[in-house]
């Protein structure tokens, strides 16, 4: 295959992984599985059924969906008494890494060239909202981790905080806000556990960040992934 039918192909694969994430991201249990998963680690459909109220049909159409995008794994544990608690899902990708890395400008001119332009509209419009819905179901997962934290444990009051800022101003130069927003970002990121996160280990103590910026004419765009430019109008 020549490297220009090579780059095309890898294009339409990027696409066709496009169509598979909107899928997932549009169903609202999928998410509610996978923030769950994020926050606890290796856990088996029995106690995600129990703990999410889902239907049995639904844990595992949506386990399926999650699993042939390659978001899941699974695992069997043999030494157990009761066989609904052997099999386990653990997340193997970032759903939000997955997204960063999926869009590009070359892929959004492919896009146009194969009369495929609303698919790259729909995928912008959706993502866009994705941190703020898992900032929603990952919040749930932490209030049930604090429940679980009182029973379990002698903390008799486990407190979960939440911060939530909205602003709209006008700014003629966003370079600088863009700058300590990643600046904050950064921090937050070198704070982290030394090392590659362990998803089938429940995390301690999370805590949960969402940022949404949106500039007209801004004088620069931050150049990190998930910074994109939302729609040029010429």
């Amino acid at each position: 295959m020549s490297t220009k039918k090579k780059i095309k192909q890898n294009l339409d694969d990027k696409l066709s992984k496009m169509e598979q994430l909107l899928k997932i991201i549009n169903i609202d249990s999928c998410l509610l599985i996978y923030s769950y998963l994020m926050v606890f680690g290796k856990t088996t459909p029995a106690e995600l059924r129990a703990v999410t109220g889902l239907s049995k049909a639904t844990m595992f159409r949506n386990l399926a969906l999650l699993s042939n995008a390659g978001i899941l794994k699974k695992q069997d544990v043999k030494d157990v008494s009761d066989r609904r608690y052997s099999l386990h899902y653990f997340l193997g990708k970032n759903l939000v890494e997955l997204t960063k890395k999926l869009f590009s400008s070359r892929l959004r001119k492919h896009a146009e060239a194969s009369d495929r332009t609303d698919l790259v509209h729909t995928w912008l419009s959706t993502i866009e909202v994705l941190p703020l819905l898992l900032n929603q179901y990952t919040t749930q997962a932490i209030m049930l981790m604090a429940e679980k934290s009182q029973t379990e444990s002698e903390v008799a009051c486990p407190i979960v905080s939440k911060m939530i800022i909205f602003r709209l101003g006008d700014i003629s130069k966003i370079g600088t806000l863009n700058r300590r927003i990643i600046k904050l970002v950064e921090d937050f990121d070198s704070k982290q556990v030394p090392g590659k996160r362990d998803y089938k280990a429940p995390l301690t103590h999370p805590v949960a960040l969402s940022i949404n910026v949106v500039a007209l004419n801004p004088s620069d765009i931050p150049k990190i992934p998930g910074a994109i430019v939302e729609k040029m109008i010429c």
